[in-house]
């Protein structure tokens, strides 16, 4: 990786200009080293969602230990996807950032778990 400065001159430039030609863009954050880069990232005026990728050995992305980071990107206006939710994780975490522009990319086992999942998302959205 490199500096937040470098990123700045070198990478950012480059990432204004191509969501210049998209109507939609998700930006993958993909691990702690890249965090440096959020508010660059977040500075992206047609940057839409940005999603979370926890490095390997940290939590997943439904732990509390992403809900300021989380917090942060939505604060900035941007949507969030969070991977590696766990069932009982959806609750704390919408408790703690609001359902609004969060998405989630759940495991499940069974469709009959998928199933109860969103009547229990459903209640989010009343």
């Amino acid at each position: 990786m490199f500096s937040a400065d470098m990123y700045a001159e070198i990478a950012l430039p480059a990432l204004i200009e191509q969501c210049g030609h998209l109507d939609y863009i998700m930006y993958h954050l993909d691990g702690s080293q890249c965090l440096q880069h959020l508010d660059h990232i977040l500075s992206i005026e047609k940057l839409r969602i940005v999603q979370w990728t926890p490095d390997s050995g940290q939590p997943g992305g439904g732990d509390p230990k992403w809900y300021p980071l989380y917090k942060k990107i939505k604060d900035a206006g941007k949507g969030v996807q969070a991977i590696w939710i766990k069932p009982e994780e959806i609750d704390p975490l919408f408790n703690a950032i609001g359902p609004e522009g969060v998405f989630l990319q759940i495991r499940v086992k069974t469709e009959s778990e998928a199933r109860r999942l969103l009547d229990n998302c459903a209640k989010w959205y009343r």
